[in-house]
């Protein structure tokens, strides 16, 4: 399944073909909805590898991602079957809310953020509700099969004595940062600095990056090894502890004033700061693990017949 792609692009091609390339407990699954399908995943992999797919050179990667098309149609049929058993729906209310969440997030990081990235998967907009409709419907399935399932905390606990090498921290600097797009910006912060402005309130209201900026513009702790871009890694190990840079650090990201913290020894990270995490996370794989089950066994109880060879 490729659910967490599609849970990220929210997205599908557009196919024109008719015909049948399957049945799923005698549900048809047409050729454009297996069309729109792998040009979905085909999208998605060109975007996140940053590549275009030659039909030859790359046939191999093509013939996967038809495949794990058509698995996710088998699988979409089926979960349909399944959610009207257990009257399971999605309201239209619930896809519009769906649809505004998509444009507001698109919109905020880029201008007409939301037009441009339909275009650019080739969906419009009168067909994106039935792709968040199916995306709702496998979500609620999940939910539904795997609303009992916990982690104990004692496993909790063996998992973090076992996994020690994951919560190592190593040596390093405390680092913080406030990021602008314009060098006029990032100067107009440094003065108010100069003039004794408040770092923390500063980050609030200048730095434009979203992960960090109300936690004080907080990166976490740095040493050779980070995988920060060098220009701002380089400047940041230039620091003392309570020092500021003079001047903005110019990256590929934009302008930043970046503020160093405490000198870090190396250390194991305490079982209390991770174990709420750990647990979440440990859950997340067991739901998994039980909802992948779950779909197997509607498999095996199901009459599939795959047709494409015969197109």
């Amino acid at each position: 399944m490729v659910w967490a792609l599609l849970a990220c692009f929210l997205i599908a091609g557009c196919g024109s073909n008719s015909g049948v390339v399957a049945t799923v407990n005698g549900k048809e699954i047409t050729q454009k909805e297996y069309d729109q399908r792998n040009n979905i995943i085909k999208a998605g992999y060109q975007l996140q590898q940053g590549v275009t797919l030659d039909e030859k050179k790359d046939a191999d990667t093509l013939k996967k991602i038809r495949d794990m098309a058509y698995n996710d149609l088998v699988v979409q049929k089926l979960l349909d079957e399944e959610a009207a058993k257990k009257g399971i729906k999605v309201t239209d209310k619930e896809v519009e809310e769906n649809i505004n969440y998509l444009k507001t997030s698109r919109n905020q990081s880029e201008s007409d953020g939301y037009d441009k990235f339909l275009k650019q998967m080739g969906i419009t907009q009168k067909e994106l509700p039935a792709i968040l409709k199916e995306e709702l419907i496998y979500s609620k399935m999940n939910e539904k099969i795997t609303a009992d399932i916990v982690v104990a905390d004692q496993d909790v606990k063996d998992y973090y004595d076992q996994n020690q090498q994951m919560f190592e921290q190593q040596a390093g600097i405390e680092i913080y940062h406030i990021l602008v797009k314009e060098e006029a910006a990032a100067k107009e912060v440094l003065n108010k600095l100069k003039d004794g402005g408040d770092w923390n309130k500063l980050a609030v209201e200048y730095s434009i990056d979203e992960a960090s900026k109300n936690q004080g513009g907080d990166i976490g702790v740095v040493n050779e090894g980070s995988e920060l871009v060098e220009e701002f890694k380089t400047a940041a190990l230039k620091l003392k502890p309570g020092e500021i840079t003079q001047a903005p650090v110019k990256s590929q990201y934009g302008y930043h004033i970046i503020k160093a913290g405490e000198n870090k020894a190396a250390s194991i990270t305490p079982f209390e700061q991770v174990k709420d995490s750990i647990k979440s996370q440990l859950e997340t794989d067991k739901k998994d693990q039980a909802f992948s089950k779950y779909i197997d066994g509607l498999k095996k109880k199901a009459e599939i017949k795959d047709l494409r060879d015969k197109k």
